[in-house]
């Protein structure tokens, strides 16, 4: 008998293909391209499986699910849509999807749509028949073990003696005959000890509370290796005998802690990979992590270089296999589509997808994209079968490892700008060490000298000159040493005002510091900022001057009522020897200095009194 399958779909010409590719395979078909439809055909029609889009016109993908399941109770729903968003497809499973197959041609084929569809169908207790016409003569018992053995998961029915009564045969095994496991007991099996020990168990807490009792259990199957089972056991009496029985359904999800332990080996990768310095250690845990997650044996990463893949990093089996992992093109090669598409790519069938390449060894692979860092290529010899979920965890992987490459590459950047900036004021130490030798010794020579001479006044011109010289090395000292990189930390002007004023100015000049403020700043180099305004205030005043601090909207302010600056010459300033009067003409070029070191905004101006205004643009 043919499958009756409902398909919602309100693009036509997908709804019509979809159609048609199911009707070749001998499914009968039902469409809807509406709301009203969908209620149509469910009122009127039995099915075996609908095969729906994420939501219609006026209809958002979770109502569409919850009305779908609500009438048609346990048909299997699938969810058939475009798009790799991981949130939309949890909510699907959510709201009562039983399977979800992607639109996108990366991927999909119709012949996994028919594959899905035949097994949901197969597997819905939906399409098991569960009457039996008595008239017919057939035993009930028979009826019962039939019924059982079309069940999708295994069945175990033991009696008060813990002996099997009944077993359908995905319980038994494809290696063993119903035969040999009905009248035995769970001591005769092939598990441990211990594995007879925890299903005991749970027998027990059934048993005890009367009631269902659903378990997780993982097993070692000699043959199978380790398998996970979802194991509910359900107590009940046939008759009113002291030992009860107990059926047990078997659910194998090894599939899905498979998947599971994928995703916790992503996020473990994540921590590792955030721990490494350098791309090729990255990469080599990135490799590592690769053959763990898609459980293939052979693994590499490639860079780019010219217009080929090369690979930098590769397992030991990889490197076996082919004596040496091979370069691949670009241009010509599946991973070079990969790259270009930025898209994750899962192949079952290397041979069907690259027949240009029919000798290739590799049966099935994985193809990761990570940027412009190249790609990451995991395969094997033997095929093997994925999923929708196996393409999730490949695009959340690729994306992983590319930030972390990205900030492995950043970090050098950032370190490479370090060295440079360490070096270069290394170079300035240096500079400044010399400078302090060869300026410095001739000129306590030349001191030494004038002390030898008689009073005169050539003694005073040639002694202004050294100090004046002797100033200048100190004022070239002092910019070379705000070329350093200083912390900074919030700064009380008001005390730092007074801190920066000398003694000297005290007969002929007043600190005013009109308000609190408070800035974020280098103490030192703000503490030599200071002193320089204030002495130039003092230098071009030929009279008593006051000289006031305080805040703006952006910053602060220094002032003084002296003469003032001409506006003219305001943008002169701050240029490297300029002044107006006898002295070095850097003072000011020293607080533009400090200022921009800070990231500070400096201007001139006048001020209230008609002297000098510096405005701080903090």
């Amino acid at each position: 008998m043919s499958l009756r399958v409902l398909v919602v779909d309100d693009d036509i010409q997908f709804l019509s293909l979809t159609a048609r590719k199911l009707e070749e395979e001998g499914m009968q078909v039902l469409r809807a391209q509406s709301c009203s439809d969908v209620r149509n055909v469910l009122g009127s029609e039995d099915v075996d499986c609908i095969v729906t889009e994420y939501g219609l016109p006026g209809k958002p993908g979770k109502v569409l699910c919850d009305d779908l399941k609500s009438l048609s109770g346990d048909v299997p729903l699938i969810l058939f849509t475009s798009g790799r968003d991981s949130e939309m497809v949890r909510n699907a499973f959510g709201n009562g999807v039983d399977d979800y197959v992607s639109k996108d041609s990366s991927f999909f084929k119709f012949s996994v749509l028919v594959e899905r569809i035949r097994k949901a169908a197969e597997e819905s207790p939906h399409n098991i028949g569960t009457k039996v016409d008595s008239s017919s003569g057939v035993e009930e018992v028979d009826v019962l073990k039939k019924v059982v053995d079309l069940l999708p998961a295994g069945v175990v029915v033991r009696d008060g003696e813990d002996r099997v009564v009944m077993a359908n045969k995905r319980a038994a095994g494809d290696d063993t005959e119903l035969g040999d496991v009905i009248g035995s007991r769970i001591e005769d099996s092939p598990l441990t000890g211990e594995q007879i020990k925890r299903i005991k168990e749970t027998d027990e807490a059934a048993i005890e509370n009367w009631d269902a009792v659903t378990v997780e259990q993982n097993f070692d199957i000699p043959g199978e290796g380790e398998r996970y089972l979802e194991t509910t056991k359900i107590p009940f009496n046939l008759d009113e005998g002291e030992n009860p029985h107990l059926v047990s359904v078997l659910a194998d999800i090894s599939s899905r802690k498979k998947k599971e332990r994928a995703l916790e080996k992503v996020i473990e990768t994540n921590r590792k990979m955030s721990e490494m310095d350098t791309k090729e250690e990255v990469k080599q845990v990135a490799v590592e992590a690769m053959c763990d997650i898609f459980d293939l044996p052979m693994c590499a990463a490639f860079e780019i270089r010219g217009r080929e893949f090369v690979p930098e990093v590769s397992n030991f089996e990889l490197e076996e296999v082919f004596e040496g992992t091979p370069s691949l093109s670009i241009d010509s090669s599946i991973a070079g589509e990969v790259y270009s598409d930025k898209e994750s790519r899962i192949i079952e069938e290397v041979n069907e997808l690259d027949p240009q390449n029919p000798d290739t060894r590799i049966a099935s692979e994985v193809i990761v994209p990570v940027g412009g860092h190249g790609v990451l290529i995991a395969g094997s010899e033997e095929q093997k079968e994925f999923d929708q979920v196996d393409m999730y965890i490949a695009d959340w992987f690729g994306d992983s490892v590319k930030s972390s490459l990205d900030r492995v590459e950043r970090e050098k950047e950032i370190l490479e700008r370090d060295e440079k900036l360490e070096r270069q004021e290394q170079q300035m130490d240096q500079f400044v060490r010399m400078l302090s030798h060869d300026l410095r010794n001739p000129l306590n020579i030349a001191q030494g000298y004038l002390e030898m001479l008689e009073n005169s006044d050539e003694k005073d011109q040639v002694g202004s000159a050294l100090n004046r010289m002797d100033e200048i090395i100190e004022t070239v000292l002092e910019m070379a040493k705000h070329t350093k990189k200083l912390e900074k930390q919030q700064v009380d002007l008001r005390k730092l005002s007074n801190e920066s004023w000398s003694y000297d100015y005290m007969d002929n000049a007043e600190l005013e510091v009109v308000d609190e403020v408070t800035v974020e700043a280098n103490k030192e180099q703000l503490k030599h900022l200071l002193e320089n305004i204030f002495s130039n205030s003092i230098k071009h005043s030929d009279q008593s001057v006051t000289v006031r601090v305080g805040s703006t909207s952006k910053g602060f302010y220094v002032e003084d009522d002296g003469p003032g600056i001409p506006e003219s010459e305001r943008n002169k300033v701050f240029e490297f020897g300029y002044t107006t009067q006898d002295s070095t003409g850097i003072g000011l070029t020293i607080v533009e200095k400090i200022a921009n070191f800070q990231g500070w905004k400096v201007k001139v101006s006048e001020s209230t009194k008609g002297g000098a205004r510096f405005e701080f643009e903090t």
